[in-house]
C-alpha cells in the first residue's frame, strides 16, 4: 500500500508541475509589472544621516535610487548657477532667490517666485508675474523676460535655452496635489525644454502643519516615477525636505529662514546626497 500511495504522489506532482510553474512565473510578471504606491515612510537624509527627523518617502518601494548627478546640472565650477538655470515655484523658491542673490551666488540663473501659486493654477492662473507684485506681504520675483507671463508662458518663452530647471510647487493648496497633476506639469517642462534636466524638489516641512508635505512628497516620487515607466531618462527628485530639515521655519511655521535656504542652495550644488 506504501508503494502505491507513493506511486500515486508522484503522478500527482507530474500532473500539477506545469501548472505550478505557470503561476509562478505569472506572479513575477505581476510582481515587475504592477505600478507601486509609495506608502511606507523612512527618516533621514538621502546619505543614511537623520538632520531633524523628517520622514520622506521609501525610495526603495518607489523604484527610485540614490542617483549619482545627471550630466546637466546648471552649476558652475564656482557654485553659482548657469544661464542655462531656471527656478520654479512659490513664495519659497522666491526666498531661495532672494537668498542666493544676497550671498552672490545666483549667478545668471533665471527664476519665476510668485507667492500663493499653486500647482493646479500652473497652466491656467491668471495671476502674472510682476517684480513689483506682492501678495501676503511677500514679494514675487521673476527675470525681467518673464515679466508679464504667466509660469506656463515664461517656461515656453526660456524653451531650449534652458539646460537645467530647479521646480518646486506643492506647499500652496496642497490638498490638491495629486500624481496626475503633478505627472502633468512635469510633462510640460519636458515638452518646452527638450534639452533640459529636470530636477522635481520635494517642499520643505512645515512646522504648523500649514502643509501637508508628507503626502505631496510622496506624490511627487511617484509622478517621477510614473514618468521614468513612460521613458523619461531626464528627470529626477531632489529631496529638499531632508536637506533642509525640521529647524529652519520662520515664525509663520511655512517659510524657511536664510540658513535653510543656505542648505537648498548646498542641495543644487552638491545634489550627490540628494537626488533619486
Amino acid at each position: 500500500m506504501a508503494i502505491i500511495a507513493i506511486g500515486l504522489a508522484l503522478v500527482l506532482l507530474f500532473l500539477l508541475a506545469p501548472r505550478l510553474r505557470l503561476q509562478t512565473a505569472a506572479g513575477e510578471a505581476r510582481a515587475q509589472t504592477a505600478p507601486v504606491r509609495i506608502t511606507q515612510q523612512i527618516d533621514g537624509h538621502a546619505d543614511g544621516s537623520v538632520p531633524a527627523g523628517v520622514d520622506t518617502p521609501d525610495r526603495t518601494a518607489a523604484g527610485l535610487s540614490l542617483h549619482p548627478g545627471p550630466q546637466h546640472s546648471g552649476v558652475n565650477p564656482d557654485g553659482t548657477l548657469s544661464s542655462g538655470t531656471l527656478l520654479i515655484g512659490d513664495s519659497l523658491t522666491a526666498g531661495l532667490v532672494l537668498s542666493m542673490r544676497s550671498h552672490g551666488t545666483l549667478g545668471k540663473a533665471r527664476y519665476i517666485g510668485i507667492p500663493t501659486y499653486s500647482l493646479s493654477r500652473f497652466r491656467s492662473s491668471p495671476y502674472y508675474i510682476d517684480e513689483d507684485t506682492a501678495a501676503i506681504g511677500l514679494r514675487a520675483v521673476c527675470s525681467p523676460e518673464f515679466s508679464g507671463l504667466s509660469i506656463a508662458e515664461a517656461v515656453r518663452r526660456a524653451g531650449e535655452s534652458v539646460e537645467a530647471i530647479y521646480f518646486m510647487l506643492g506647499t500652496n493648496q496642497s490638498a490638491e496635489v495629486t500624481v496626475e497633476r503633478y505627472s502633468e506639469v512635469l510633462r510640460y517642462l519636458c515638452d518646452c525644454c527638450p534639452d533640459a534636466t529636470v530636477y522635481a524638489e520635494t517642499i520643505p516641512y512645515s512646522r504648523r502643519g500649514l502643509s501637508d508635505y508628507e503626502r505631496v512628497n510622496a506624490v511627487i516620487y511617484e509622478a517621477v516615477m510614473e514618468l521614468r515607466h513612460e521613458g523619461s531618462d531626464r528627470i529626477f527628485v531632489l529631496d529638499i525636505c531632508s536637506a533642509i530639515g525640521k529647524d529652519h521655519n520662520l515664525a509663520d511655521g511655512l517659510h524657511i529662514d536664510d540658513e535653510g535656504l543656505v542648505a537648498w542652495r548646498d542641495a543644487i550644488v552638491e545634489r550627490a546626497l540628494n537626488i533619486y
